[in-house]
């Protein structure tokens, strides 16, 4: 065959091919593409009661700032060692004393930190997992690594009651939130049970099953909004008048990784989370809109705290430091100070309400109360 035929053969062979790809097209459309998946959303619970809602808070304290960024020495107040573990504390209203739970003891103890004493101490039943403190000093809640939910009377001398078991079947190791007006608790366990209650009735809200295990929950300063952290990294956003809400995924963390922390600052402006690796995310938390992250030692973050001014965040990692950061910084350019003094896994930290003392707690039963140089 001489090239002039060639030509012409291959010329027929596009022509043809054309017409039949053409044919194959017009027969078979392109589908269009799907519909985008609805947004996420979170398990219905329960609504709150508007007046339970509506029930004051009381008024928050003064804070002023824990430390000065153009100066940021930090001190050593006091350094405590009681029972086995510091799992998880808060101070109360007026700083004087420090409520602390121990998970290897299972023992509730409120300590005099200035005095360096213990005023009282309770033994308990079951391994403590959780606390939370009433926002009027009068008692603690706890959760256990049985399921279960008591509440703890409090004196005005620190003085601890007899522990009233509220609820059971909750989830092993749920995690315990109060909202600001100490009316509506929650919480939320590794076993997938998210529950809420009214406080004063001491009566179930209601109580749901995830599809996956959770970790942590707190509420909004507003006390509107409640917020449980899951182990993959997602958010459940509930407006407790509606029961209802979205889940939102944590942005530039890696699938398969935890959550250890969720916390909101006092002006409800911003939301933090802590991870199992390296990762503190601040988001706009009245939006849910992801803002930026904070860059950490290679570490897990262990707890986040906000100061009660807001403008300062405090996050404790694995390797036995507690770093202080401004969080409208991101990356690695907002790093302010870096307090180091523990030896061990540091399990908690804690504000003062005026803002002027931190407290650490390490899986060995040390305490530190840190303040301003």
């Amino acid at each position: 065959m001489d090239f002039k035929r060639l030509a012409i053969v291959v010329a027929l062979a596009l022509v043809l091919g054309g017409i039949v790809f053409g044919a194959i097209v017009l027969l078979n459309p392109k589908p269009e593409p799907p519909p985008p998946p609805p947004p996420a959303v979170a398990p219905a619970l329960p609504p709150v009661a508007p007046a339970i809602l509506a029930r004051p808070a009381p008024k928050p304290l003064a804070a002023g700032a824990f430390i000065d960024p153009a100066r940021p020495e930090v001190r050593q107040a006091a350094r405590l060692s009681f029972g086995s573990e510091a799992t998880e504390f808060a101070f109360t209203r007026d700083g004087r004393l420090l409520v602390c739970i121990d998970y290897k003891d299972a023992t509730v103890r409120v300590i005099d930190w200035r005095a360096g004493t213990v005023v009282a101490q309770a033994r308990h039943g079951y391994l403590l997992s959780s606390m939370a403190l009433a926002p009027d000093d009068s008692g603690l809640w706890t959760g256990d690594a049985y399921q279960h939910l008591y509440w703890w009377p409090l004196g005005a001398g620190g003085e601890l009651g007899k522990a009233e078991l509220v609820g059971e079947k909750l989830g092993g190791h749920p995690d315990v939130a109060i909202n600001p007006s100490g009316a509506v608790l929650a919480t939320a366990s590794f076993a997938r049970v998210i529950s809420l209650w009214d406080v004063a009735a001491r009566k179930l809200i209601g109580r749901v099953e995830t599809a996956g295990p959770l970790r942590c929950c707190t509420f909004s300063p507003d006390g509107k909004t409640l917020l449980v952290g899951t182990a993959d990294s997602h958010v459940y956003v509930y407006d407790l008048a509606t029961g209802g809400g979205p889940s939102v995924r944590v942005p530039p963390v890696q699938e398969g990784v935890d959550m250890t922390a969720l916390v909101y600052s006092r002006d409800g402006k911003r939301l933090a989370t802590g991870h199992t690796q390296p990762w503190v995310t601040i988001w706009d938390a009245p939006t849910m809109v992801y803002r930026h992250w904070l860059k950490c030692p290679m570490s897990s973050v262990c707890d986040v705290e906000f100061s009660p001014d807001s403008n300062l965040i405090a996050f404790a990692l694995g390797n036995h430091e507690v770093h202080l950061w401004n969080p409208d910084v991101n990356a690695e350019n907002g790093s302010i100070a870096v307090l180091k003094g523990h030896e061990k896994f540091i399990k908690c930290l804690a504000f003062s309400h005026d803002g002027a003392h931190l407290a650490s707690g390490d899986e060995a039963g040390t305490i530190i109360i840190w303040t301003r140089q």
